[in-house]
């Protein structure tokens, strides 16, 4: 039995040893060395921004417009909101938002002229003071003597 014993020792051991021995050898032989082929990294492609559409100058007889693309509404009193809107390019603009019959005195509320595109930005502080409610905000742009009006509703809350 002690014979049996010392057999299973010796054949562990040699068992072991060249299972270490293949993994070295496999590590030198393939893990180690630089097979030569190498991936080639191609750089990923840049996203392209759309093009935009190039400016024009409206006709003269073109008919005055504007739309609305976005009011931050509602708000809270004393908080900032804004409104921007879509109109013929280089038409002057103005803006007035009024609460309960008061009309604000925001120095963000001022006449402005649209861009190259058309489009016009406001940006003002709701009055501290201005009571819950739907209040207008009133733009009117102006292009050769013809105008246009867009009304939107600004939401006051304090909750």
């Amino acid at each position: 039995m002690l014979k049996t014993v010392k057999n299973i020792a010796i054949s562990i051991f040699v068992m072991l040893l060249l299972f270490g021995a293949g993994g070295t050898a496999y590590v030198l032989f393939f893990g180690g060395k630089d097979s030569g082929v190498q991936a080639q990294q191609t750089p990923a492609p840049k996203p392209e921004a759309p093009a935009l559409p190039k400016p024009h100058t409206p006709s003269p007889n073109a008919p005055e417009s504007v739309g609305l693309e976005a009011l931050t509404s509602p708000v809270k009193p004393g908080e900032n909101t804004s409104i921007t809107v879509q109109t013929l390019p280089t038409s002057n603009c103005t803006i007035s938002a009024t609460y309960n019959n008061v009309p604000s005195k925001d120095s963000g509320l001022t006449p402005k002229g649209a861009d190259a595109y058309g489009i016009v930005t406001w940006s003002w502080t709701v009055d501290p003071t201005a009571p819950d409610g739907t209040w207008p905000v009133k733009v009117t742009c102006f292009y050769n003597k013809k105008s246009a009006m867009y009304i939107g509703d600004l939401v006051v809350s304090r909750k």
